[in-house]
């Protein structure tokens, strides 16, 4: 075996255990909506922009054709979500991909009224929204969001 081959053999295999033991940074998830404050019963439009924090494209696996999520909180209760956007939806289940390119974010557009399961709206007051990349292996949050609800 020449040393051209060998060392290539090596490189190869240096790669992929720094690839393995220092895998990429999650990307950047921000939440953002067309207000501040909403009245129960109004639609609201959600947006959830993602984008690759790496100088190459970053490809993440999802385990279905859900690929992001929206959870609202009392500001007071910050891990007890009341309202989940994609609770009550389907969805394929079908192993999925997406590609992030540096420079070119994704945004993710979706309108509610933040309709409980119950039926009911949130009461008033103040809310954590907070945006949610469903990948395969680890979600990844987006900082919290506070709005209000009146």
């Amino acid at each position: 075996m020449s040393r051209l081959a060998m060392i290539l053999g090596l490189l190869c295999l240096l790669s992929r255990l720094a690839t393995a033991c220092f895998p990429a940074s999650p990307p950047f998830v921000g939440v953002a909506t067309d207000g501040q404050v909403y009245h129960n019963g109004k639609t609201a439009a959600l947006a959830l922009t993602v984008a690759t924090k790496q100088k190459k494209p970053q490809t993440m696996d999802f385990a279905s054709s859900k690929r992001y999520d929206f959870l609202l909180f009392p500001e007071n209760e910050p891990n007890n979500a009341i309202w989940q956007w994609s609770q009550g939806r389907m969805f394929s289940q079908a192993l999925t991909k997406l590609t992030l390119r540096p420079g070119e974010p994704i945004t993710f557009v979706v309108t509610t009224d933040f309709k409980l399961p119950s039926g009911d709206y949130p009461k008033p007051g103040r809310y954590l929204l907070q945006g949610v990349l469903c990948t395969r292996d680890k979600p990844v949050y987006s900082a919290p969001l506070t709005i209000e609800i009146r």
